[in-house]
């Protein structure tokens, strides 16, 4: 009788520390794990509006006419850039002013320009150019939200013959990054 009470004790101290009874197990294993994102530098121009919309020239006309369009550079903040704006699609055309200037296209003669500059400044000082030759372009980086506007100032000098018509030119405002 002295084992079967020795037993029940034994049997009895199993259950109370858990050796008779199914119990969950939890166990907890850790470890790190990296995070990234790379930023890449992007960019983009667009022009509000139509462009220069020169108006009011006539022949040999005593004073300048200007104009004014503005274009929209957005980068990836902190990127740096350089905006320019090519010379057009009749720069230098043989009949326009020549020296190294935009010239305006008469539609209907196709040989009659008007020579005109984009510039920088309201002072109309510093040409606004390709970046070619010294022409120039603008150079700038990204800040903030990474979007600027730019004023570009146009002008149809003064004292041309001009041929009754629409005169049109192309040019493009290009972002380098």
């Amino acid at each position: 009788m002295k084992n079967v009470n020795t037993l029940k004790i034994v049997a009895a101290v199993a259950l109370a520390l858990g050796f008779g009874s199914a119990q969950a197990a939890t166990i907890v294993a850790g470890g790190t794990m990296g995070v990234s994102s790379t930023v890449t530098a992007s960019c983009s121009a667009f022009s509000q509006g139509a462009g220069f919309g020169f108006a009011g020239y006539t022949n040999n006309s005593a004073t300048n006419v200007d104009a004014t369009t503005s274009v929209t550079a957005t980068c990836t903040a902190g990127t740096p850039y350089t905006m320019a704006v090519s010379a057009g699609t009749h720069y230098n055309a043989a009949g326009g002013m020549g020296g190294g200037w935009r010239n305006l296209q008469n539609g209907t003669t196709l040989t009659s320009f008007l020579g005109y500059g984009i510039y920088q400044d309201a002072g109309y000082t510093t040409f606004w150019g390709s970046g070619v030759g010294g022409q120039g372009s603008l150079g700038a980086v990204a800040s903030g939200a990474g979007t600027a506007s730019y004023t570009l100032y146009g002008r149809i000098p003064a004292g041309q013959a001009a041929v009754v018509g629409s005169y049109t030119d192309t040019v493009v405002a290009s972002l380098t990054y």
